[in-house]
């Protein structure tokens, strides 16, 4: 077994590199690592970006510590995309990439799972099997060559990746990726070749290939029932991240039906976890990680509903440490200044309003309602008690929407709210994306150049009509690629290998993006690879990710795209279901707690 000692290696040589400690590990870890001498089967847990946004992934974390807290002898590390001064250091040097801890090259693994949670990772994807030296198409892979398999929310059209992956998992781990472990563990002891352990894979219902009639998504049915949810294996960071705090989950799924929103489709049903699991959580990654500031992380924190006695009594508790807390942006409907009062007891939290559409005719559409009176009123309320600047996101491009008449509406919103609070704003607004699995997968995307002019349009709008406004947009380009992988084919996995060997890496990260490149990629291609983007969809046509459930009908779908044109609200998720979407049944049920803690 042959191990990459990079920094015993080249220490003075990696000098020369930016920020040379995303390569070398080290790190503190908690928990009892077992060694690759000690191991029969060898898995890496990538995740494609640089090394502060994967440690900063939530995913990994819980996908280290699942594969690490195995009582079969398999060991387990991490290994994420390089920066291209490091890429260029790791070719010049006949280096193949290695995971960071062991220093394993990537072509003697067992297994490299690929977590993806955004489409621009795509190019990162084929740099990390180019430079760890295994074939990037799955047909090209040989005896000795790790099994790939891709999985996270970017990955439920598998089609774009299919090549280069051997399977894809579709949902959650921790409801299957251990078994799929086991079997590559057995097949290895029974000497059974690659090709045998491929096809004893192929058994698992959440195990997408090509070829593949229908793969159905996992769910975790454990994860509001787990009595502790804490880390047995953690690795912390040695030197400031993207996410510089811990995460603690709150709740999986959403209860709300937002129709353009991706991640409330793919975590269904909605789990909340219990006020004693989460404080044993709090309290590991305070006294055992370090972290000084916590996250209570889920798609709608305002909707658990010990929200408001959790943050009081967790202030309580770890106030008089200097330990905060703070949530990701909350819906103003279950918006309380008495929540974020206390999440500011030790600092002050950001105080952010996701309203993606302004006019209720169009929130009633999205199933997102954010009237701007009770905006308006909560801002006064925050100002009075110290808050001077808000944040505030919109998307242009929602379908049944005027773009014209959304410019002034956008306008019109904002200085409603200025004109009435005097609050300083800080303005994000993106070009909407459909996605698969989501009523709104039948849309058009707004087309590049006109959602340019649109967005720049809008920008300059509302600084002459709100002062001291600042106001930022996301490249519209970007979300054009970004819309090109989420809902094409498998003929878009050639213009992602183009676009790689045209020297496209992070995309994700303005400093590293080439439009150039994408460019000559899109026109070395022989077919139109935004042909489906542009135009309205039947919803009767047969979808590139058919061949993929997530549960929720095609039926139900197509009912809220419907209802969507005719901006009908639908109700939020209870365990009494009123509008059932096919998730929920005897294996898979929405999990309340309590508006009570209980002691």
């Amino acid at each position: 077994m042959n191990r990459i000692d990079i920094a015993g290696q080249f220490g003075n040589e990696l000098l020369t590199i930016e920020n040379p400690a995303r390569y070398i590990g080290g790190e503190f870890e908690y928990g009892t690592r077992r060694i690759p001498e000690e191991a029969t089967v060898h898995v890496g847990i990538c995740f494609p970006d640089l090394y502060e946004i994967g440690m900063s992934n939530n995913a990994v974390r819980i996908l280290y510590d699942l594969v690490s807290s195995m009582q079969a002898p398999v060991s387990c590390d991490r290994v994420f995309s390089v920066a291209p001064d490091f890429e260029q250091f790791l070719r010049s040097h006949d280096i193949p990439l290695y995971t960071l801890q062991h220093g394993l090259p990537l072509h003697e693994l067992d297994l490299l799972g690929v977590s993806i949670g955004y489409e621009l990772a795509a190019t990162n994807i084929l740099q990390v099997l180019e430079l760890g030296r295994i074939p990037l198409h799955a047909d090209a892979r040989k005896e000795g060559d790790p099994i790939v398999i891709a999985g996270g929310p970017a990955v439920t059209n598998p089609l774009p990746f299919s090549p280069f992956f051997d399977f894809v998992f579709i949902g959650e781990a921790e409801a299957g990726l251990a078994e799929v472990i086991e079997v590559i563990r057995n097949g290895k002891d029974s000497n059974k070749g690659r090709m045998a352990i491929l096809e004893e894979l192929r058994q698992f219902p959440f195990l997408w290939y090509k070829g593949k009639k229908l793969a159905v998504r996992a769910v975790d049915d454990s994860f509001a029932a787990d009595p502790c949810n804490g880390f047995n294996h953690y690795v912390v960071p040695h030197f400031k991240v993207a996410q510089d705090n811990g995460v603690v989950e709150i709740m999986r799924g959403c209860p709300n039906g937002c129709r353009f929103c991706h991640a409330g489709q793919y975590y269904k049903p909605y789990r909340q976890k219990q006020y004693g699991s989460i404080k044993r959580q709090v309290e590991q990654h305070i006294h055992e990680f370090g972290y000084r500031e916590i996250t209570l992380s889920s798609l709608s924190s305002g909707d658990h509903p010990q929200i408001g006695a959790m943050i009081e009594n967790l202030n309580t508790a770890y106030a008089p440490e200097h330990i905060s807390f703070s949530l990701p942006s909350l819906k103003v409907s279950s918006f309380s200044l008495g929540i974020l009062e206390k999440l500011s007891e030790v600092r002050k939290s950001g105080l952010t309003f996701a309203i993606e559409t302004p006019l209720p005719r169009w929130q009633r559409a999205m199933n997102k309602e954010v009237p701007v009176e009770q905006v308006v009123s909560i801002i006064r309320e925050a100002k009075s008690r110290g808050w001077r600047l808000a944040k505030f996101y919109f998307m242009v491009g929602l379908p049944f929407i005027d773009p014209e008449e959304e410019k002034q509406a956008i306008i019109d919103f904002l200085k409603e709210i200025a004109d009435s609070t005097r609050i300083g704003m800080n303005i994000n607004i993106g070009t909407f994306i459909p996605k698969p699995h989501t009523p709104f997968q039948w849309a058009p995307q707004m087309h590049p150049d006109f959602s340019k002019e649109h967005l720049v349009s809008i920008k300059r709008g509302i600084q002459q009509e709100v002062k001291g406004a600042k106001v930022s947009y996301h490249e519209p380009w970007v979300s054009y690629i970004e819309g090109i992988v989420s809902r094409g084919d498998e003929k878009i996995a050639l213009l992602i290998e183009e676009a790689y060997r045209q020297g496209c890496r992070l995309d994700a990260w303005d400093e590293y993006q080439d439009k150039d490149a994408w460019k000559a990629a899109i026109d070395a291609m022989d077919f139109p690879v935004d042909a489906w983007m542009f135009t309205e969809h039947d919803t009767n046509e047969e979808l590139p990710w058919d061949s993929v459930s997530m549960g929720v009908s095609k039926a139900y779908l197509r009912n809220e795209w419907n209802l969507a044109r005719e901006a009908v609200l639908t109700k939020r998720c209870l365990a009494d279901c009123t509008v059932p979407c096919g998730v929920c049944g005897k294996t898979h049920q929405v999990f309340d707690v309590p508006e009570e803690i209980e002691d």
